[in-house]
């Protein structure tokens, strides 16, 4: 074989060698870059988080992460403290130079470091424990966006049925389970001439021989009782937990008119799912 024959032969192997080493870096260096993106998206916290950040906090010190709630107590300068729930039970501390113009009873949408669980002493002299977040950005939210993340649904039927009496009119959007409520939504229209009042808080619900009472939660924006002419309004109503398995329910909402030609009797939606 000649010489030249022999280096011809030496460069194909060589570049037969390159092209194996690149192959085989290639996926690993695919895999690392996968690690690293699950191990970033991993290292985040958010409501549902709540719990197992006061068990082990040291797993999540350092994470960067999102939290959602309504403001109960702003002391510019220091800090904003947020309850993550309807109940008022959970609580992250917010500290901040600047508050960012949120005040109490403002549903936000808050960002930011965790630093730890701290114990405190609340004006009632009770001790608290809380997750301790330094803060990077606040923003006021629409209550309802808020409610995703504070009641979170483990399921969502979809309804869209109108009832129209005489002009007065309810469409129930929509029924959402959560653990800890079963809320729904409600589209209501005075088309009538005269004032007319949906009675919310007495509304009902009934799956087989339960009943199910509407509930008032505090701090969260009541759907609107009184109506004038040509008004309208959407908002929740929220009840005890109804059981999401038993497939269907019935909602009752009674109403009633400053109108007395008009002969009112309660709206009533029947939902299968």
């Amino acid at each position: 074989m000649s010489k030249f024959m022999k280096k011809v032969l030496l460069v194909i192997a060589l570049l037969a060698l390159i092209f194996t080493a690149s192959s085989c870096a290639q996926p690993e260096q695919e895999r690392a870059r996968e690690r690293e993106t699950t191990t970033t998206e991993a290292r985040t916290f958010t409501n549902q988080d709540y719990e197992e950040m006061l068990e082990n906090p040291e797993e999540f010190e350092g994470r960067q992460g999102t939290v959602y709630g309504r403001v109960f107590n702003v002391v510019e300068g220091s800090h904003v403290q947020i309850f993550i729930d309807l109940d008022d039970e959970r609580q992250f501390v917010l500290r901040t130079e600047s508050a960012g113009g949120v005040r109490k009873g403002d549903f936000v949408k808050a960002q930011g470091e965790f630093t730890g669980i701290e114990t405190f002493t609340n004006p009632l002299g009770g001790e608290v424990s809380a997750p301790f977040v330094d803060l990077r950005s606040i923003e006021e939210i629409d209550p309802f966006d808020a409610l995703n993340f504070m009641e979170p649904a483990f399921k969502t039927v979809e309804v869209n049925k109108t009832i129209n009496q005489q002009g007065f009119s309810v469409t129930l959007v929509r029924v959402r389970f959560a653990e800890e409520r079963t809320r729904i939504l409600l589209g209501v229209r005075n088309g009538t001439s005269e004032p007319a009042t949906l009675s919310v808080l007495s509304a009902m619900a009934v799956q087989g021989e339960n009943q199910f009472e509407a509930e008032s939660v505090f701090g969260f924006p009541e759907l609107q009782s009184d109506y004038q002419p040509d008004t309208a309004d959407e908002g929740i109503i929220f009840f005890e937990p109804l059981d999401a398995d038993a497939r269907k329910a019935r909602f009752i909402i009674d109403w009633s008119s400053e109108d007395f030609d008009i002969e009112t009797k309660p709206f009533v939606f029947d939902v299968n799912w």
